[in-house]
């Protein structure tokens, strides 16, 4: 009965060990994901939400892909909606990319098969897979669809 204990109370603390790490990469995830929203409202001048679906995404690569999305998402924000230069082309150009990609509020974020985005009515609707996430460059295609 002693031998019994012991094992249920190593299986157990192992379990609990393994929901901590994922409960820390959630935490980074959402970290991450919350400075490139921030990130993505300084730099285009529009706020975005991101829901996260996290009964769908439990996973460590799940949650890994749920930060790779929101590193994509920063520095996507940082590159498409600033001025490469002074000039008033560059200038004209950077207005017209936060005025296309300001069409976009929100973000609907799971886990599926294959990853892949649609847009539409002002909402990105995001799968990432155990071992893909979307790209910035995915992201804007299909706003520039819409």
């Amino acid at each position: 009965m002693k031998r019994l204990l012991v094992v249920g109370l190593v299986l157990v603390s192992s379990a609990a060990w393994a929901g901590e790490a994922e409960r820390a990469a959630k935490r980074e995830a959402e970290k991450v994901l919350k400075e490139a929203t921030d990130n993505f409202k300084t730099n285009c001048g529009c706020a975005l939400k991101a829901d996260v679906k996290w009964d769908k995404i439990k996973t460590g690569d799940q949650i890994s892909q749920v930060k790779n999305l929101g590193n994509s998402l920063k520095d996507g924000a940082d590159s498409f909606c600033k001025a490469k230069d002074d000039s008033e082309d560059a200038k004209k150009a950077a207005a017209d990319n936060k005025k296309a990609i300001c069409a976009m509020k929100s973000l609907e974020i799971t886990n599926g098969k294959e990853a892949d985005v649609k847009f539409a009515s002002g909402k990105a609707s995001i799968v990432l897979t155990d071992s893909s996430y979307v790209s910035w460059d995915m992201i804007q295609r299909a706003v520039d669809k819409d």
